[in-house]
This record gives C-alpha cells, structure tokens and sequence, in this order.
C-alpha cells in the first residue's frame, strides 16, 4: 500500500497516511486538506515527469549526472505547484512511498540564516533507470516500441497504472475562460513567461489545459457521441453510459455542445421544447460542475484508467444535486478508477456512507440495486477518511464508515444554540410572570 508522510509543511504539522483507491479529506476551511491532495498529486505526476524528461531532455551539464538533473526538473514541477515560501519552510519534509524499494523524499535544509532550499532523494532504482536511458536519442524514441518499454518499466517501478487529474475548487472561472486565453497556455505548451499565468498554480494550469483539449469531443454533444457507438460496444459498458449520462444531465440540468469556440448547455423548456443557454449564462452551479461531469465522462466513454483529486465537489449545488454528485462519483470509482475527495458538505459525506454502506446488503442485490445501485458502491476495503485540523490528520472511519460527528457537527452546534435560546426564552417569560 502506497503512504505519504508530511512533516511541517504548510498548515500541516504531522501526517501519515496510507492510501486507498477511495479518499475522502474533510475539515474547515485553510485545514490543509487542499495541501494534502497536491502533495498526493504531485507526487502521482512523477511517472509522467520522469518520462517526459528521459524522452525529452536534451541537456548536458558537466560534472551531473543524469539523475540529478532529473531531480531539478522534479523540484521545478514542485515549486510550480506550491509557492515558493511555502516550499522552504523551515525543517518541512515529504516523503512519498510507492513501493517498498521505490521512495521519493523532499525536505529543507538550511545553508545560512538567510538561505533555505529544497533537496530531493530519489531512490537508487529510479537513477538506475534514468542513468539506463541516458545515452538514448530522439531517434531511439521516435521508435514506438521504445517509449512502450519505458513507459511500463515506469509504470512497474512507480506502481502508478492510473493517470492523475486534478480538479480545482473555482471551476466557474475557468468554465468562463475565453479561448484567447486558453490559446495563449496551449500555444506555450506549458513553458510560459512567469508573467503570463503567474496566478495559477500548476495544478490549474494543468487542469485549464485538459478542459481546453476535450472540449471538442462534446462538439456533437454526449447522448450523439453513445449513439455512434451503440453498436461497437458491449451492453454492460452502454448500461454503465447511459446510467452515468443521465445522472451527469441530472446534476448540470442540460446536456453540454462546444461549436465553433461556443459553449452551451442545451436545456428542456416548461414546455417540453429545448433551448440552448450560453454557459455564461448558465447558473454558478452549472458553471463549477460541468467539467466534473464531462472529464469522468470522457475517461470512462475512452476506458482510461484514472486518479481524480477533485477539491469541494459541492460548490454552489443545491442539496439534492449534491447527493447525485456523490452517486457519480461513486459510479467513476466503482469503475476501477481512483478518486481523492476533498469536502466540507454533510450532504456529500452522508451519501458516500450509504454507498459504503451497501457493501453491508448481501443476498438480496435486487432489492438493494432499487435502493442503491451495484455500480454506484464504493470500494469497502479500500476506501478511507480523514479529518484535517490544527495541524493533524485524524482517521475518521470507524466500521468502514464515516464517523457520524464529523458529517454534520455543524448541526449540533445550531442545535445546541437554540436548545439554549428556548430554555432562555422560557426562563424569561416564567421570571416575568413572577
């Protein structure tokens, strides 16, 4: 089982986790849980930097070798996506085990009072295989077998079949993006000025990059795109798609169309007739989860396997949308695929609880699949919870459950509160009879 291990970076004090195909990170707002999920993120980029540098790189700096090249180009990546201050805290560390023989460490060390930097320590089998590759050219690579053979053996070292995407809290912005802006990070191919994008952290530049290459997948719409393939495919996958569409339209109210640089969503009438809504028209919900909506569908319509680290999957959605939102999450995971939830919604972490509650039903999966679908059930031995404050990660899972205290303290707060204002209200009016 992969870990990750934080010490003093950022709001983190100590964490230690072990990881699972099903994550869920809640707590207050500036917890950490946000700096939890891209430490996990970047540390799940790492197969894809090492080969797009083994493949790529073209520098030749004297007295280095190959892997401590490949170990500044990893701390670039890692500044990108942390700032600066927060990347040279003093005495900070993070460790990332993928494998027992495989290990990535990150820590501080402090040159003069002045002068603190990062050092990475990559473990021996990852130089061994970066020193490996070398001497190799753009002609080797241009051979696909070759990139083939790396790619596995990076796959196997790492232990990293699933390709990570992360999805920011703020998608709204995004979602209203304007195509000249999209072409000036596409046209730079992510090596940009600083001045360009020098708000956006990696993670969104990443994120903003992926929504700009799909969009054109939708130009026919989602229900065309499974007409055109009903016939190519089994009845279990079509089952599992048309299931998935129809929650998808269910939460974003529409089915999304990108045409000719234009976004909308095309929405039923009162009157039974359609009408096509410009996203910026569309509601602040529409806008903060129709990319959730439309990347999960897009890896599953292609069948890649994937690790989604999506922030607040509640933003701006009514209650109900909410609970529908969690069903879909649960089919994407049910699907093989991994997932990292980061939430502060009672609503959500109600309704992953049923679908790991499910797991309890057995022998009567007809009656249950009315209640809860079998391809909305959340792995059960291999989903976890944590609860992020003052600096510390706490288990919260008890009985492959989410605690009950923490999915709606909120509430026995307010509950208290106003226990407090009856009996003061009776109080009173029994002292004014006296």
């Amino acid at each position: 089982m992969q870990k990750i291990i934080i010490h003093n970076f950022g709001p983190i004090k100590e964490c230690e986790m072990d990881l699972a195909q099903f994550i869920v990170l809640t707590g207050a707002q500036a917890a950490g849980k946000s700096t939890i999920a891209k430490a996990i993120y970047y540390f799940s980029l790492v197969k894809e930097l090492c080969f797009d540098f083994i493949t790529g790189s073209k520098v030749n700096d004297a007295g280095k070798s190959k892997s401590d090249i490949l170990g500044e180009f990893l701390l670039h990546t890692f500044y990108e996506l942390f700032s600066d201050t927060l990347s040279k805290s003093v005495g900070c560390s993070l460790e990332y085990v993928y494998t027992e023989n495989t290990k990535i460490r990150i820590y501080s060390k402090k040159f003069s009072p002045t002068d603190i930097e990062l050092i990475i320590d990559l473990s021996e089998n990852i130089d061994e295989l970066v020193e490996r590759y070398a001497d190799r050219d753009i002609s080797f690579w241009a051979i696909y077998e070759n990139s083939q053979q790396l790619n596995y053996e990076l796959e196997n070292l790492f232990d990293l079949p699933y390709t990570p995407i992360y999805i920011p809290a703020g998608r709204s912005v995004v979602t209203l993006m304007t195509d000249f802006m999209g072409e000036l990070l596409l046209s730079s191919g992510g090596i940009r000025p600083r001045s360009a994008m020098q708000n956006l952290d990696y993670a969104t530049q990443r994120y903003i990059r992926t929504v700009l290459l799909l969009r054109k997948f939708f130009a026919e719409g989602t229900s065309n795109r499974l007409y055109k393939v009903r016939r190519a495919w089994g009845g279990s996958k079509m089952s599992l798609m048309k299931k998935f569409l129809l929650l998808s339209e269910k939460i974003i109210k529409g089915e999304y169309f990108y045409r000719e640089g234009a976004e909308f969503l095309r929405v039923k009438k009162f009157d039974g007739e359609t009408a096509d809504v410009w996203i910026n028209f569309a509601s602040s919900g529409q806008q903060e989860i129709l990319w959730v909506c439309n990347i999960m569908f897009y890896q599953l319509f292609h069948g890649d396997r994937v690790f989604i680290i999506l922030e607040e999957p509640e933003a701006h959605l009514y209650p109900d949308s909410q609970k529908y939102i969690s069903e879909l999450i649960g089919m994407f995971v049910h699907a093989g695929n991994r997932a990292i939830i980061t939430t502060h919604s009672p609503y959500i972490l109600g309704e992953f609880n049923n679908l790991l509650y499910a797991n309890e039903i057995q022998g009567v999966d007809e009656q249950r699949n009315e209640i809860v679908d079998e391809e909305k059930i959340l792995p059960y031995d291999n989903s976890r919870a944590f609860y992020v404050a003052d600096g510390f990660v706490k288990d919260a899972m008890e009985d492959h459950l989410i605690i009950n205290s923490l999915i709606d303290g909120a509430s026995d707060e307010i509950n208290t509160e106003n226990d407090r204002l009856i009996e003061l209200k009776w109080s009173t009016e029994e002292q004014n009879e006296n």
